[in-house]
C-alpha cells in the first residue's frame, strides 16, 4: 500500500465513520420521536419508504432508458429502428382499440330501451339513438 492508498483508506474510513455516527444519531432521534409522537414517526417512516421506492424506480428507469431510450435507439441499427416504429404504431392501435372496447362495453351495459341498434365496421362501433 502506497501513501496514496493510505490516504484513500483513511478518507473512506472517516467518511463511513461519519455516516455511521449520523445513522446512529438519526436512529436515536427516531426512537425518541416514536415514543413522544407516534403519528409523526409513522408519517416519517412512510415518507422514507416512499423515497426508497422512488429511488429504486429511478434506478430501474435509468436501466430501461439505457437499453430502450432515445440515445440507445439512435445508435441502434436500421432494423431496430424499424421495429421500434412498428412497435409504436401497434401500441397506438392497441390504445385506440381499448378505447373503442371501453365505449362498446359502456353501450352494452345500457338498458335495451335506450338503444335502437348498434352498428360496427372493422373495429369501429357507433350507437344509433
Amino acid at each position: 500500500m502506497g501513501l496514496y492508498d493510505d490516504d484513500r483508506h483513511i478518507f473512506a474510513h472517516g467518511f463511513y465513520s461519519l455516516l455511521e455516527r449520523q445513522r446512529s444519531t438519526l436512529g436515536a432521534t427516531l426512537t425518541k420521536l416514536q415514543l413522544d409522537h407516534p403519528d409523526i414517526a409513522r408519517a416519517l417512516q412512510s415518507e422514507a419508504e416512499a423515497l426508497e421506492k422512488c429511488a429504486e424506480a429511478r434506478e430501474q428507469l435509468r436501466k430501461y432508458d439505457a437499453i430502450y431510450g432515445p440515445a440507445a435507439l439512435a445508435s441502434a441499427g436500421p432494423d431496430v429502428q424499424a421495429l421500434t416504429e412498428q412497435l409504436h404504431f401497434k401500441d397506438e392501435e392497441l390504445r385506440k382499440t381499448r378505447l373503442e372496447l371501453k365505449a362498446l362495453q359502456e353501450v352494452c351495459s345500457r338498458p335495451a330501451s335506450q338503444c335502437k341498434h348498434l352498428t360496427g365496421r372493422a373495429g369501429t362501433f357507433s350507437l344509433i339513438h
